[in-house]
């Protein structure tokens, strides 16, 4: 393997956030597949399209999703799961291996607080990169909580 290319992944049911860093660069990539159709179905089936043309044109060494957090809305719960298992099916399909990371464990890794505000200090304070969304922001923090693990030998 000349160089690491590790892929951290956000989805969220209107959206697929993906932070690519490279060890030879430490600017992330940002790249959002993003969503507007009404129905679940079709929101689903868009934004699975966009993942995989996406990835198809990226030779990532690895891909890090987050577990889908616990959610009371069963309906919310089984889209974010579904989504969640598309992105590994595209992932495996591909050749990347992929791996998961509950939200709290790259949050514990990183010294983040458990609010959008903390995560969004921290992605400020390691140099902001033009890093909008929520689901960006949390990418990133996914790629560099898994480098970090990895790191340490952690995982």
């Amino acid at each position: 393997m000349d160089k690491d290319i590790i892929a951290g992944i956000d989805v969220s049911t209107k959206k697929i956030a993906v932070v690519t860093l490279y060890s030879d660069n430490p600017v992330p990539v940002i790249w959002e597949a993003i969503s507007t159709e009404p129905l679940v179905a079709e929101r689903f089936s868009d934004l699975i399209e966009q993942f995989y043309l996406y990835m198809i044109g990226h030779n990532a060494n690895i891909a890090v999703v987050e577990t889908i957090p616990f959610v009371q809305n069963a309906r919310t719960a089984l889209a974010l799961a579904n989504i969640e298992g598309a992105v590994r099916a595209v992932c495996s399909l591909l050749g990347i291996p992929c791996e998961q990371i509950n939200n709290s464990v790259w949050k514990k890794t990183l010294g983040i607080g458990r609010t959008k505000e903390a995560v969004a200090a921290y992605v400020e304070a390691k140099g902001g990169y033009n890093i909008v969304s929520q689901d960006a922001k949390d990418a990133y923090c996914i790629v560099l909580a898994w480098k970090t693990l990895k790191e340490n030998n952690d995982r």
